[in-house]
C-alpha cells in the first residue's frame, strides 16, 4: 500500500514537472524562460499545456527586444507570430499569451479546441500580441508658429542710479509678439521732476527722459504666465535747469546704456496681462551736471529700473 502510494505522489510530481517543449533560440533574455514557463501555466490547463511546443527566437536590437514565436499544436506547426517588447520580462510574457491562443479556437473566449482538430488558421488569423509597453514620456511641445500680435502698455517706473535720488515716473510700450516665445518692443518713459539744493537759496532740477528698445525670448510660459528674459539699448536724457542763480541755465546729459531685463507677465483676464520688468543698464558715459564748480548729477556705473502695470493684448 505504502508503495502504490509513493508511486503515486512521484507520478504527480513528474507529471507536474513535465512542460511544454519550447526551444529557446539565442542567448538573450535566456534566464527569462522560467518567466515564459510560468506564465504561459497561468494561461492554460495541464492538459493543453502538454499538447503545445514550439520554438521562441528573441534577439536584442537597439534598446527593443525583437521576438518570434512558432507554435506547434498536437504535433502540427501553425505558424509565426513577431512582435518585439521593451524588456526580456515583457518578451517571456507576451510570449506566453501568443503561446497560450494556440488552444482556443477563435470562437468564444476560453473554448478550448479539440485534439487532433485544429485548423491551422485558427492561430494564424488571429491578431499580433501587442505587449504592455511602459508608458513614454509625451513628446516636445511644437515649436510656436509665427503669429504677430500687438500689444500696448502703460507702467508705473521707479529708476536708481540716473539721478541723485531714487525717482518715480510713468511709462508706455508698444509690444510686438512674433510667436508665444519671441517678442519686440519700444518703451518711452518720463521721471517726475527731482530737485537738488545747492546751498544759498540755489538749487537744480533734475528729470529722466528715456526711450529703449529691447527684444525679449521666453524660456518659460503657459496660458496665465510668462517669464521673459530681454535685452536691448536705452538712449537716456537728462535735462537740468537752474534755480536762483544770476543767470539761470539748462542743460542736457545724454548717454546709451545696453540692457538687460526680466519680465514676469500674468494674464487675467484673457485680453490683459499684469506685468513687472526689472532692468539694470550700463551707462556708456558718466558725464556730470555742474554749477559753479560743484558737481550736481551724475549717473551711477550701474543704474535699475522697474516698471509696473498692466498690458493691453489686441489678439
Amino acid at each position: 500500500m505504502l508503495l502504490l502510494a509513493c508511486a503515486a505522489a512521484l507520478q504527480s510530481q513528474r507529471a507536474h514537472a513535465e512542460r511544454p517543449r519550447f526551444d529557446w533560440r539565442g542567448p538573450d533574455c535566456l534566464t527569462n524562460m522560467p518567466v515564459f514557463h510560468s506564465r504561459l501555466e497561468k494561461l492554460v490547463g495541464e492538459a493543453d499545456l502538454q499538447r503545445l511546443s514550439g520554438r521562441i527566437s528573441v534577439a536584442r536590437q537597439g534598446e527593443r527586444w525583437l521576438v518570434e514565436v512558432a507554435i506547434a499544436l498536437d504535433g502540427k506547426h501553425l505558424g509565426q507570430r513577431r512582435f518585439d517588447a521593451p524588456s526580456c520580462e515583457d518578451a517571456a510574457e507576451t510570449a506566453a499569451v501568443a503561446a497560450s491562443m494556440a488552444v482556443f479556437d477563435g470562437g468564444s473566449a476560453g473554448e478550448a479546441a479539440p485534439a487532433g482538430g485544429v485548423s491551422p488558421d485558427v492561430w494564424r488569423r488571429r491578431a499580433d500580441p501587442v505587449p504592455v509597453l511602459s508608458p513614454e514620456l509625451p513628446p516636445p511641445p511644437p515649436e510656436p508658429t509665427a503669429r504677430f500680435e500687438p500689444r500696448l502698455g502703460v507702467f508705473g517706473v521707479a529708476a536708481v542710479g540716473a539721478l541723485p535720488r531714487p525717482v518715480l515716473g510713468a511709462g508706455i510700450a508698444g509690444e510686438l509678439a512674433f510667436t508665444p516665445r519671441y517678442s519686440a518692443a519700444l518703451i518711452g518713459s518720463v521721471t517726475t521732476e527731482q530737485e537738488r539744493r545747492l546751498g544759498e537759496g540755489q538749487s537744480a532740477s533734475l528729470r529722466a527722459l528715456a526711450a529703449t528698445g529691447r527684444g525679449c525670448a521666453a524660456p518659460a510660459w503657459g496660458p496665465a504666465y510668462r517669464i521673459d528674459g530681454c535685452a536691448g539699448l536705452s538712449f537716456v536724457m537728462v535735462r537740468g535747469r537752474g534755480n536762483d542763480f544770476d543767470v539761470n541755465r539748462s542743460a542736457s546729459l545724454l548717454w546709451l546704456a545696453p540692457l538687460l531685463g526680466l519680465n514676469l507677465s500674468l494674464r487675467a483676464p484673457r485680453y490683459i496681462e499684469w506685468r513687472l520688468e526689472l532692468e539694470a543698464s550700463l551707462p556708456l558715459s558718466r558725464r556730470s551736471f555742474l554749477a559753479d564748480g560743484a558737481q550736481v548729477s551724475r549717473p551711477d556705473g550701474v543704474v535699475l529700473g522697474l516698471r509696473l502695470g498692466p498690458v493691453l493684448r489686441f489678439l
